[in-house]
């Protein structure tokens, strides 16, 4: 998206969950600071949504060119299903965050991925979402998990 000629920019009255209605109410300013995280993030491979409190992920995130998501410090309850349409996506950070499930759907395309990081969030089963990934013995130290069961997938 590029809105390079953008002088006046006008959300209000609009129920808005993303950008959240506070982004509208800091001015154009803001509002051109928040779509300015999207065009950079087309330009670089990388999308940094640390800590923006959402609940969804934009609908300005344009996922499929993206090498690395920072999604940590938010709100999902669950892995964004739209995250399946970053096929080149080598590094996934959801930490720090409210996640209660991982759908599995989301790692069908996502044959690229090097890194996820899911500390720190409300995981509870583990087993049926890593199911889907073919990957070594892994270090989940700081899920605080009652009974957590990871099985490895093998070729």
């Amino acid at each position: 998206m590029r809105l390079t000629a953008l002088q006046e920019l006008s959300l209000w009255g609009n129920p808005l969950l993303m950008p959240l209605r506070a982004l509208n109410e800091a001015g154009l300013d803001m509002v051109l600071a928040y779509l300015a995280i999207f065009h950079s993030a087309q330009v670089s491979g990388s999308l940094d949504l640390r800590g923006m409190d959402l609940l969804r992920l934009p609908a300005e995130a344009e996922l499929a060119p993206l090498r690395e998501v920072f999604l940590g410090g938010n709100r999902f309850a669950a892995l964004p299903a739209e995250l399946c349409a970053a096929a080149g996506l080598t590094a996934l950070d959801a930490s720090q965050g409210k996640l209660q499930t991982v759908p599995p759907a989301v790692f069908e395309g996502l044959t690229n991925l090097r890194s996820l990081n899911l500390a720190g969030n409300r995981l509870k089963i583990v087993e049926a979402t890593l199911g889907y990934l073919e990957v070594p013995p892994l270090s989940l130290p700081q899920l605080a998990v009652p009974a957590l069961s990871v099985r490895r997938v093998d070729a």
